[in-house]
């Protein structure tokens, strides 16, 4: 704590002295806005050089935003030249004086080129480095005129697909935005498998600050990757999608579409989706409402998530039914809106063979004991979620301005699971066995509200602000469990019946207050209250069905606890920013109270208080126009979860138990992140690095007890040979890190793409009442081909070698490593008259697994088809699935106590016809102008506002 204090006080003295000569230093600052002349639509993108009038080989260089605004800050003379190009626009100059200290040049107007018939050849530029953000032409890289976006992106550098999920510089992609607009949320899956690749010109990849941050130009550190995909200008109004339908064997089916009509600012896409074939256009934030936030503790290994790899298909078969509306639009000159609406209905039907190997070791003896477990499980599940989001904006006058972003998530779930389990000492002891029979139904009720108030003084850069935030998560679930557990000496039978009920409220006001000093300097002060109310109760019966007696509640299994999280935070910030550098500091003081107690089966009450000093550094600086480093550093708390406060068992699996811990403490993070970014327009050569390290003080962990051959009694819960209890711990000294280099380049008529990544983790736990430290280390390189030659070649190879160091201070015999090598290729060749080749062809190899997993397979799903109908908007296809019948599914998930290794049901070999019809009707800017004059007819809704994003 003192450490932390000491070194806050120093790092915000030192940067005071180092910048305080340099923050009253005369300087200027220079903003414009520029607009298509026909129909005042934002020219996004546009280049803008501002060069010396004593010196015209000197300049600085920015482009315009989304709103087609620009900006220049801390200029050091008063005569420059300033010029604007713009691809298809006449090229704009003029001279400016800067005759004060802040200047808003009036609203510049462009006209399109006059010049027809002119063809340029030379090499295209692929991308370019604007400030921290990076953007990508899209017809660099060349696909055929049916493809994605998601096609089209993954081609780039830094951008590849883990597990399902969009990765860009090494980062999860959080958002996907259409001409700065939100699309379907924050669900990136849905935004890039439904937009065309065809109408995409630039794809922009950055770290979007919050409303907040970009309002007062202080960064709060809470950002999202976010990918922005700008579309072409004569695609900014008319109708696009697509619809298709297939059948084939075994009573495949599947058939869907989208269509988005687009008319200038007002924009509606409809999607939707049907079928058997595992095929989802949902992301994981359709299934957290219950069953990644159930009344269910977690079992035996909390895990990390860097540490897990999934491969192969997709687990179980899935049938799918989506629905899902997004709309957006400018109401006027003062409101902007945008909302989408997502109904997911998926039935999934699965059978899981997994095994552990656990860490253990004798306490009596000091010699280590090998504890093995089996499990084979059915499994289904029916899962009915309905997800509703908004962002309306309201710029009151032209100092206020109100957002609000309210969020709602409804969910249904049931599930059911057939699951025989067995623990083996050694390799032949049966310890234990249970035969399990569990039905789940759950529901839960999201909502989500964010309610900011901006307000700007006349004195430029003095803000303030008011953000409400609310939330409310409320779940309720019905549990039925028969099992029968065998051990050596007894076998028992379980007849039970859970009720839960949760409930999460959360209400947080921040006010901000910024000030400036100099050009260049910003003081910001900050306060914030939050209030976050728990309530969980759980009640178990156990099932008196042989004595018709009804049913009794079992105390031990049954709890009812209340808890508060309540803290007061203020904070202290400064704010420099030169044409190449960026600080920002900030400190904040806070001070949280933990309370609670458990109200039944008997009475208990805590209550702790917690103080600590969270310091923020930011630091941009930009190299050059080419490169630039970003640091982070950031520390922050997090409160524990109620379910792990509560002190009720879970028995969900007999075999493996866990019960929470009423004295735990709040955990303190600490997070280091470093991102670099180089483009060499010239040699077309990206590279990309991201570093991350995030060290935890009270980590909650683990502390496993696991029951031999002798049975044992661990805080009051009984545990028959082999059974294992659960319960959470703090501890100090976890660690997580990342490091991924990126790095783009061309290659003749081919893009190459070599992504590695190098991750470390630190987990300390509990076995049996020792500590132990389980050290991961996993390499993965991977290396990506994909051509450019035109649009009727189309094809990709992607190769990765994976390989894993697993290390435990307990029972190092137990240490494990193990490689896995992954190889892609896709390709469509399209041929005269329409007709075309297409396959899909995965290659998985595993060394160092379970006996039983070490395999190799080979999914190939291979299609022949022919385009017709006007400009080929029609295809008949014919596509077998898993040619080879090899299709399978393999997993590796290490933990601090085990390591699993499982295997999944998936889908097999099948044939089908499909057809599909493509929509394009495009009508250009003219049309989009003439339809805001006649005031939109082909939509309706209200009036006002210009057409475009």
């Amino acid at each position: 704590m003192k450490s932390v204090l000491y070194t806050s006080i120093f790092l915000f003295l030192f940067f005071s002295y180092s910048f305080s000569n340099l923050a009253f230093a005369q300087s200027y600052s220079l903003e414009g806005t520029v607009l298509e002349k026909e129909t005042s639509e934002s020219l996004i993108s546009a280049n803008i050089v501002l060069r010396f009038a004593n010196d015209t080989s000197k300049f600085v260089f920015a482009t315009t935003d989304l709103e087609g605004k620009f900006s220049f800050k801390n200029l050091t003379q008063k005569e420059y030249f300033l010029q604007i190009s713009y691809v298809g626009y006449q090229n704009y100059s003029q001279k400016i004086t800067l005759s004060k200290s802040h200047t808003v040049l009036p609203t510049i107007l462009i006209e399109e080129s006059t010049l027809l018939a002119v063809t340029v050849k030379g090499r295209q530029t692929v991308s370019e480095q604007l400030g921290d953000t990076t953007q990508y032409n899209a017809s660099a890289f060349k696909t055929e005129q049916n493809a994605d976006a998601e096609t089209l992106i993954k081609k780039m550098p830094s951008i590849t697909t883990e597990d399902g999920e969009i990765q860009a510089q090494g980062e999860t992609v959080g958002k996907v935005l259409v001409d700065g607009k939100e699309f379907f949320g924050n669900d990136a899956s849905v935004a890039l498998k439904n937009l065309p690749a065809q109408i995409i010109d630039k794809v922009q990849i950055f770290d979007q600050e919050s409303d907040q941050s970009q309002f007062s130009g202080i960064s709060d550190g809470n950002t999202v990757k976010t990918i922005n995909i700008v579309t072409k200008k004569d695609s900014r109004t008319g109708q696009f999608g697509k619809i298709y339908g297939g059948y084939g064997t075994d009573e495949r089916y599947i058939g869907g579409g989208n269509i988005n009509f687009f008319n200038g600012k007002q924009r509606i896409s409809i999607i939707g989706l049907s079928n058997n074939v595992s095929q989802q256009n949902f992301s994981s934030q359709d299934l957290l409402g219950v069953t990644g936030q159930s009344s269910r503790r977690r079992g035996p290994g909390r895990g990390n998530d860097s540490d897990n790899f999934l491969v192969g298909g997709q687990n179980g078969i899935t049938k799918t039914h989506s629905l899902g509306i997004n709309y957006s639009d400018e109401w006027g000159k003062k409101i902007k809106l945008s909302g989408s609406y997502f109904f997911n209905w998926s039935e999934n039907n699965s059978s899981t063979n997994l095994t552990r190997d656990y860490f253990l070791q004798d306490d009596a003896t000091g010699s280590t004991q090998n504890q093995f477990y089996k499990e084979d499980q059915i499994s289904s599940s029916d899962n009915q979620n309905h997800r509703f989001s908004l962002r309306f904006e309201y710029k009151i006058d032209s100092v206020n301005e109100l957002i609000l972003t309210p969020k709602i998530n409804i969910q249904n779930y049931e599930s059911y699971s057939l699951t025989d389990a067995q623990t083996f000492l050694g390799d032949n002891d049966l310890l234990n066995r249970t035969i399990n029979d569990y039905n789940s139904n759950s529901s839960a009720f999201n909502f989500e509200n964010d309610a900011l108030f901006r307000h700007r003084f006349k004195k430029r850069g003095r803000t303030f602000s008011v953000k409400l935030n609310t939330k409310a998560n409320i779940q309720d679930s019905e549990n039925t469990l028969i099992a029968n557990v065998e051990t050596a000496n007894t076998l028992d039978t379980l007849n039970q019946e859970t009720f839960g009920n949760q409930s999460d409220i959360l209400w947080a006001t921040e006010f901000i207050y910024t000030e400036p000093i100099s050009q260049k300097s910003t003081l910001q002060f900050d306060y914030e209250y939050s209030n976050n109310q728990l309530e969980s109760e759980a009640e178990t019966y156990d099932i008196l069905s042989e004595l018709n007696q009804g049913r009794i509640i079992n105390n031990q299994l049954s709890s009812t606890i209340e808890s508060g999280y309540l803290y007061h935070q203020a904070g202290f910030g400064y704010s420099y920013n030169t044409k190449k550098l960026h600080l920002n500091t900030n400190f904040t003081y806070q001070n949280a109270t933990l309370d609670g107690g458990q109200t039944y089966p008997f009475e208990t009450n805590f209550k702790r208080t917690f103080q600590n000093i969270l310091p923020r550094i930011i630091l941009r600086y930009d190299i050059s126009k080419n490169s630039n480093l970003r640091l982070i550093y950031r520390s922050s708390t997090d409160n524990p979860d109620i379910t792990d406060l509560q002190e009720v068992v879970d028995n969900s699996n007999p075999l493996q138990l866990s019960v929470g811990n009423e004295g735990l403490n709040q955990q303190v993070e600490n997070r280091y992140i470093a991102r670099y970014a180089y483009n060499n327009p010239d040699k077309r050569i990206n590279f990309f690095a991201f570093a991350y390290v995030r060290n935890t003080n009270d980590y909650i962990t683990n502390s496993t007890w696991i029951a031999g051959q002798d049975s044992m009694t661990v805080n009051g819960v009984f545990l028959s040979e082999g059974v294992q209890l659960t319960r959470p711990v703090n501890v100090d000294g976890y660690i997580t890190s990342r490091l991924n280099a990126m790095v783009g380049i061309p290659f003749w008529k081919l893009n190459l793409n070599l992504n590695n990544q190098f991750v470390y983790n630190r987990t300390p736990t509990f076995i049996n009442g020792e500590e132990n430290i389980a050290n991961n280390y996993a390499i993965t390189e991977g290396l990506t081909v994909s051509s450019n030659i035109n649009e009727k070649i189309d094809f990709g190879i992607t190769y990765k070698l994976g390989y894993t160091i697993v290390d435990n201070s307990i029972q190092p015999e137990a240490d494990n490593n193990y490689m896995t090598h992954s190889l892609e290729f896709r390709n469509l060749f399209l041929f005269k008259k329409g007709f075309l080749w297409q396959n899909d062809i995965t290659y998985q190899s595993y060394n160092g697994l379970s006996d039983s997993f070490n395999q190799d397979y080979l999914l190939w799903s291979m299609s022949v088809g022919k385009r017709f109908l006007k400009d080929e908007r029609g295809e008949l296809k014919l596509t077998v699935f898993d040619l080879l019948n090899q299709n399978n599914s393999i997993s590796r998930s290490v933990t601090e106590t085990y390591v699993e290794d499982t295997q999944t049901q998936v889908l097999q070999r099948y044939f089908m016809l499909s057809f599909t019809y493509m929509i394009r009707n495009f009508k250009g800017a003219k049309a989009q102008q003439e339809s805001e004059e006649k005031g939109r007819p082909d939509f309706g809704g209200p009036r006002g506002g210009r057409g475009g994003f």
